[in-house]
């Protein structure tokens, strides 16, 4: 894996995490089969990836942007997914919050546990994070 200082943006590699997130939204999640891709992918890769593409100058604007955008949104889904999932999941929760590393062997749990890194992404999205805000102010949403 590739250190989030060390991610370069490229459109092909945008379009393979595209592919990616899109089978984990339509499968709601459960294309992440265990508790270790659920936290590697939601808290760690996707995340993290979120916050590079947001803070990224872009070489070539005109030919990045949009689909940033449309990757963007795919996180929104994403993130809206996962609030409408979040009554059923609360059980999870609180047992992750009983049992601290449940998560390492409770896919449920580990999905439950997410929340914070997912409501970050959110947080990001209207604007309450110096680092991401400039990605609004920087390039044109139409």
């Amino acid at each position: 894996r590739t250190p989030i200082h060390r991610l370069t943006f490229s459109l092909e590699d945008l379009a393979a995490r595209t592919v990616k997130l899109e089978e984990v939204i339509s499968s709601k999640f459960k294309s992440l089969a265990t508790p270790f891709e659920v936290t590697q992918y939601l808290r760690g890769i996707l995340f993290f990836y979120v916050h590079f593409l947001m803070s990224n100058e872009y070489k070539a604007p005109d030919k990045e942007i949009v689909p940033v955008i449309a990757f963007l949104k795919l996180v929104m889904k994403l993130i809206v997914l996962y609030i409408e999932e979040l009554p059923s999941m609360m059980q999870f929760y609180f047992e992750g919050q009983r049992t601290p590393k449940l998560f390492l062997i409770d896919r449920r749990v580990a999905l439950a546990m997410c929340g914070t890194e997912i409501l970050e992404m959110l947080k990001w999205f209207f604007c309450l994070a110096h680092r991401t805000l400039i990605f609004f102010a920087r390039y044109d949403m139409e």
